[in-house]
């Protein structure tokens, strides 16, 4: 048997459940060695920036240009994760 690896482009064949898979899901891990198409919820993404204590940081900040560095800085980071668009 051929290694997938070795699977010409043209040879390979989409994930399964791809065919009734909606626009904007993606394939992810079910956690018991299977996969499914499904949204990502951003609690879901390991690895995310600590949301809450920055936003809690802006609220209490009234210096205006600490918090527009610090709101870029939180958008960045959820643009990087995919969360939201550019």
């Amino acid at each position: 048997m051929a290694e997938h690896v070795d699977i010409p482009d043209g040879e390979r064949h989409e994930p399964k459940g791809a065919g009734t898979a909606t626009s904007g899901q993606v394939l992810k891990s079910t956690g018991n060695g299977g996969t499914g198409f499904g949204s990502v919820d951003y609690t879901e993404v390991t690895g995310r920036p600590a949301q809450q204590s920055a936003i809690a940081d802006l609220a209490s900040n009234a210096d205006t240009a600490t918090t527009v560095t610090k709101v870029n800085a939180i958008l960045a980071a959820l643009r990087s994760y995919g969360v939201i668009g550019t």
